[in-house]
């Protein structure tokens, strides 16, 4: 992907910055707090209008407020680096990203296809199942979702002639986006680690006096989130009725790309080991005395000394 800086929105973004700075403190406020809103609003745009690539404009805000003495390095600026819940969310994102270098949450996504992929509806349940498998371990619904999920979904409803913006949608491939769309919202809910949200509201409970755990979590969202998983995919095909119920020929197609993959190699064999040694200490981690955080860079290490 070429890296894109846009000089125009880029010197838009450092004048709303300025003039917002350069303008009368609001009663109340002390003038640092005035300077940091300057400084957050115009990083936020930036982002917004892709002036820069996000992580750069994030970097590019934090040292303004540093070189402009608005903020610390010490306690303030870098302070989220010390909390064990946002390293729990990075190193999972890193985790994350073996399901798709080693092509495990493909082979695992048409492996089901091929299983229940004879009807349209079995098809919703079998992509259903993949992202339920793929969720403990993949804290980014876009990442399981789209870089998972999506393209099979699609190769599928375009290999029923059913394409996006057009009336052919309604053959299968309009019922299985929103199938899987709300499929993935239901799998981020029952594990911490299933959504970068979650550790976040788990560290807020924290806060509060509430401790919650990857197995209490997941406990407590295993019986609705199944439930929702068997209802939400039957409940749209009554709402939004593909128009092709039958689809042997997504099995096939299945077959075919599993054949290509060949038998698993070791990558996807190291992935599958870590991914059981990640849920077993996080479900075992509170009894074990092992933090979520260092199960993850744990489990991050196997993968990086592998080469996965």
């Amino acid at each position: 992907m070429k890296y894109e800086v846009k000089i125009i929105r880029l010197i838009c973004v450092i004048a709303i910055g300025a003039f917002i700075w350069t303008r009368p403190i609001p009663e109340g406020l002390e003038p640092k707090a005035w300077h940091l809103f300057a400084i957050f609003l115009s990083t936020i745009l930036g982002i917004i209008i892709k002036a820069m690539p996000m992580g750069s404009m994030c970097i590019a805000g934090l040292s303004i407020g540093l070189l402009t003495q608005t903020l610390k390095i010490k306690g303030e600026a870098l302070t989220g680096f010390s909390n064990s819940t946002i390293w729990l969310i990075v190193t999972a994102f890193f985790i994350a990203q073996g399901f798709v270098k080693t092509g495990l949450g493909s082979r695992i996504a048409y492996y089901f296809v091929y299983l229940l992929g004879r009807r349209t509806l079995g098809l919703a349940y079998g992509l259903a199942i993949s992202d339920l498998i793929l969720a403990p371990a993949t804290p980014s619904n876009t990442a399981r979702g789209g870089g998972i999920i999506f393209p099979i979904m699609k190769s599928l409803s375009l290999s029923y002639d059913s394409k996006p913006n057009d009336p052919t949608n309604r053959k299968i491939g309009h019922y299985l986006t929103l199938s899987c769309f709300q499929v993935c919202m239901v799998t981020s809910a029952m594990f911490i680690t299933s959504m970068a949200a979650n550790p976040l509201i788990q560290q807020f409970a924290a806060d509060n006096g509430v401790k919650i755990t990857w197995g209490g979590w997941a406990l407590a969202a295993i019986v609705p989130g199944i439930v929702s998983l068997i209802i939400v995919p039957l409940a749209i095909y009554f709402v939004y009725p593909p128009t092709i119920k039958e689809t042997p020929g997504a099995q096939e197609i299945a077959k075919m790309k599993l054949e290509e993959m060949g038998r698993m190699r070791k990558q996807e064999w190291i992935m599958i080991a870590t991914f059981i040694f990640l849920i077993t200490f996080w479900i075992l981690g509170s009894t074990l005395k092992v933090n979520a955080t260092t199960t993850a860079f744990g489990g991050l290490s196997i993968l990086l000394i592998t080469g996965v």
